[in-house]
């Protein structure tokens, strides 16, 4: 059985003691949570990140690092908010990590816990990249 979480989750990456806030947050089988106030996922299998300007570098570095320490984690998805791109990172059987990034509106993401896929044209229906922009 699996769990989608929204963004009030937080995960806890014991490895590291870094605590963050997913914008989603799946969790396959049962769920093991820390005994923090409140209690932090400790065993995700999927977790999105959406970046902005101020979270970019972050996301796609020192915690995909830290996320990377976490057992369970089979899948790390990526959505940038400059441009229609999803990068896709997927732990591979031998522990590597293979990116893939989608850029097409006929991609789909293939996510291995629970299983299915994500749609990069159902991702950014509605969004307006240049929405905000100075131009």
């Amino acid at each position: 059985m699996s769990l989608t979480l929204s963004s009030d989750q937080r995960v806890h990456v014991p490895a590291t003691q870094l605590y963050t806030y997913p914008d989603v947050t799946v969790a396959c089988g049962e769920r093991r949570y820390d005994q923090a106030a409140p209690p932090s996922l400790l065993n995700p299998t999927l977790i999105v990140e959406v970046t902005s300007d101020s979270t970019d570098d972050f996301d796609r570095g020192k915690k995909f690092i830290h996320y990377q320490s976490i057992a369970e984690l089979c899948d790390y998805i990526i959505v940038s908010h400059r441009e229609r791109r999803i990068d896709h990172f997927r732990r591979e059987g031998d522990g590597q990590w293979r990116l893939t990034t989608h850029t097409r509106d006929d991609a789909l993401v293939e996510v291995l816990k629970p299983g299915g896929s994500i749609a990069l044209l159902d991702v950014y229906r509605g969004i307006d990249l240049d929405e905000g922009r100075s131009g």
